[in-house]
């Protein structure tokens, strides 16, 4: 738009120059939420992580707690075999020198 000198009207530039600074501030803005969409689905994963690393830590806090009990409960185990082992020997043992002395006082009465 020109005045009669053949000159741009200050109006009209000082409009091109605010529209200019609006089509940038927009590009700008559309730019943010296209950073605050990115940013807020990484929260979210972020967020979905930090509760599956929680049900995770509590599931090996329960594992190993259960394989506490269960190393206890295999040493009994291991002790009564033990035990039983030992105690079968003695009867086994007993057992056999129970025939031998049975067998000297067989052969003694012969």
């Amino acid at each position: 738009k020109l005045n009669g000198d053949g000159n741009k009207r200050s109006g009209s530039l000082e409009s091109d120059v605010i529209s200019k600074r609006l089509a940038e501030a927009e590009a700008e803005n559309e730019t943010l939420r296209r950073q605050l969409v990115e940013t807020s689905e990484k929260l979210r994963v972020a967020e979905d992580l930090a509760r599956q690393k929680t049900a995770v830590d509590n599931r090996l806090k329960e594992a190993e707690e259960e394989n506490q009990v269960l190393r206890k409960r295999l040493a009994v185990v291991e002790t009564r075999a033990k035990a039983e082992a030992v105690s079968g020997k003695l009867q086994a043992d007993w057992m056999k020198q129970k025939q031998q002395k049975q067998q000297q006082q067989q052969e003694q009465q012969q």
